[in-house]
């Protein structure tokens, strides 16, 4: 079963690092699309009263889908992890 992990992370203006886990949720959808990832995040934010906008990074693989899904009204950049893998 697929999830979809969301994390909030926020550097305070005196540059404390501050972590929220918002879930791990099941992603019920019936295709993984970019469209439908992105529907599914953008529900999910929406629920806590939160939208991306340009000011925000979004951090996720590189895989196609994720670049297409991250590529409007958020920054995406790529996760260390899955370079260093590489």
């Amino acid at each position: 079963l697929p999830y979809c992990g969301l994390a909030l992370r926020h550097v305070t203006q005196d540059f404390n690092l501050q972590n929220f886990i918002l879930g791990c949720i099941l992603y019920d959808t019936q295709s993984q699309s970019a469209h439908n990832v992105r529907s599914f995040v953008d529900s999910q934010l929406k629920s806590y009263g939160l939208t991306l906008n340009e000011s925000i990074f979004v951090v996720s693989d590189s895989e196609n889908k994720m670049r297409a899904a991250f590529k409007e009204k958020c920054t995406r950049i790529g996760c260390s992890i899955h370079f260093l893998n590489k």
